[in-house]
């Protein structure tokens, strides 16, 4: 029989708000970070805030980040970049992201 590993906590958590808060928000109570980052576009943010809301009363996260795509969730290009963005101001911080994706 093989063993079971246990996921290890995150610093930081980048989820993406999307037409569901279950996923961002399974995502973050599963895992607990540090810091939960919800990137959303300007016609998610309602959920973000409420996803924020929902972490820091059942989750104990009290470092919520809400990070602005500013695009509409279906504009694929402009979510990708604002992703870009946050791992490239967040590279070498502790917590942040080690390296970029792989470019598609």
């Amino acid at each position: 029989m093989s063993e079971v590993s246990t996921p290890t906590v995150p610093e930081t958590l980048l989820a993406l708000v999307g037409t569901s808060p279950l996923p961002p928000l399974h995502a973050a109570l599963e895992f607990r970070p540090r810091k939960l980052v919800l990137a959303h576009s300007s016609d998610t943010r309602w959920r973000a805030v409420r996803i924020r809301a929902a972490a820091r009363e059942h989750g104990g996260i009290s470092d919520v980040e809400l990070r602005d795509l500013g695009a509409q969730v279906s504009d694929f290009q402009a979510v990708g970049a604002g992703i870009r963005r946050f791992q490239q101001e967040t590279r070498g911080q502790p917590g942040g992201c080690a390296s970029p994706a792989a470019p598609r």
